[in-house]
């Protein structure tokens, strides 16, 4: 194998800002939304392009053009560029030098710690491809993400065409930072101000100066799958689960099966089953499965689809090992309890809302369990992400071992799905 890190050169740094510097200096408080999320967390995105031209031109016309249609993007987005305060397979080792590396947390006199926001890295394979990658803080959700991803790539596209750029981005997709758009709950932001400070002191000391080393370099043995699920696949599926569903359970019918609950339950459980083996003494010990459900839409109010910032609901999950390792009803047993989670978020999607930061802590210290949580969404469109090279090759969420990414499928339109474990 080779060593990625040693031939990899760097051929520029640079700090890019908003093109104009009429904003005034603002702060955007925390919502409660936020404040779950706030801290060292951060998610990275790799896109990689086709792209079969030599390095001097990619510097000489292609950079300088990605770097002002990111400086005319951040006008739009211009939080962004402050801090906050408060089945392919790829080697997980060789991948990290193309995941950003994010700068120092730091702290100031009266203990206000400030996190770096977003750093973005462009990787060039020289007469073959380039990647763009993205590290951010979770300051805005993964729908957030994909917006600003999918502005930036708009404006490039049309600044290297040459089209005038007055009205380069449509005002219906121009993002929403107001804040008044989330109504705080009777006493929640208090209760996950308190959990948050408490969180806190077991990470800051440790982290303050300290870079996002790559966890990924650690794992010497570890790949990264893309498992693609066709439509026909996803069918076949929810068919098999619906029958299963109605001969173990005579007196439920099942419901509506989406791909995001059929394709969920079929990899915990075959998740379960590679890390677990057969069942063993510790079958009564309960397997923990969370995800994250969008809230713009759920709410007893309106709020803008292009809100920029955090609007999810924390959709926490717990089954028996002996349920989920069985052969006859284990997914239908995983499918049964993630429906029953998203039937809950629907009727009352804040309902708990005052314990999830503690329910993540306590979560956080049991021993001997195996968590398994999704990064992204088939919704959010990720290969729609065109700079005016042509549409990704390959889009990968990089995470740890126990967690498990969803996009929609590059090759298989109309509802497939792209699981990376």
């Amino acid at each position: 194998m080779t060593d990625t890190t040693s031939s990899l050169k760097i051929l520029e740094l640079c700090k890019i800002g908003p093109a104009v510097t009429q904003v005034s200096t603002a702060s955007l408080p925390l919502t409660f939304f936020d404040i779950p999320c706030s801290g060292p967390t951060c998610f990275n995105q790799l896109f990689f392009y086709e792209f079969p031209h030599p390095t001097h031109h990619f510097m000489d016309t292609i950079l300088p053009t990605l770097k002002h249609s990111l400086s005319l993007t951040l006008q739009h987005f211009h939080p962004l560029a402050a801090n906050t305060h408060n089945v392919s397979m790829i080697d997980l080792k060789e991948v990290a030098p193309f995941v950003p590396k994010m700068p120092p947390i730091t702290s100031t006199n009266n203990d206000t710690l400030v996190f770096p926001i977003v750093v973005l890295q462009i990787t060039v394979f020289p007469n073959n491809g380039l990647c763009i990658g993205i590290t951010l803080r979770h300051v805005i959700d993964a729908r957030s993400s994909s917006h600003f991803m999918k502005s930036w790539a708009i404006i490039n596209s049309q600044a290297s065409s040459g089209d005038h750029l007055s009205n380069f981005l449509d005002e219906k997709s121009l993002p929403v930072f107001d804040r008044k758009v989330i109504k705080n709950p009777d006493g929640v932001k208090d209760i996950f101000l308190r959990d948050y400070f408490q969180w806190r002191g077991h990470w800051m000391n440790s982290l303050i100066g300290k870079t996002t080393d790559d966890c990924y370099t650690k794992y010497e043995d570890a790949v990264k799958g893309t498992f693609v699920f066709s439509q026909k696949n996803i069918e076949r599926l929810k068919n098999w689960v619906s029958r299963r569903w109605k001969k173990l359970n005579q007196e439920d019918s099942p419901p509506y099966l989406s791909k995001f609950v059929v394709t969920c339950a079929f990899i915990w459980v075959c998740f379960l089953k590679t890390k677990r083996g057969s069942k063993n003494e510790d079958d009564d010990l309960e397997e923990y499965f969370l995800f994250s459900a969008d809230c713009r839409n759920r709410l007893e109010y309106p709020i803008p689809e292009t809100y920029m910032g955090n609007c999810l609901v924390l959709g926490g999950i717990a089954a028996k090992r002996k349920e989920l390792l069985e052969e006859e009803k284990g997914v239908v047993t995983a499918a049964k309890t993630i429906v029953q989670r998203i039937s809950k978020i629907r009727q009352k999607p804040l309902e708990g809302a005052e314990s999830w930061v503690h329910d993540l802590m306590k979560l956080s210290k049991i021993t001997g369990i195996q968590t398994l949580f999704v990064t992204g969404s088939p919704n959010f469109g990720v290969y729609a992400v065109d700079f005016g090279f042509g549409k990704p090759k390959k889009v990968e969420m990089v995470h740890g071992q126990d967690g498990m990414s969803l996009v929609e499928s590059r090759d298989e339109e109309g509802g497939g799905i792209e699981v990376g474990l």
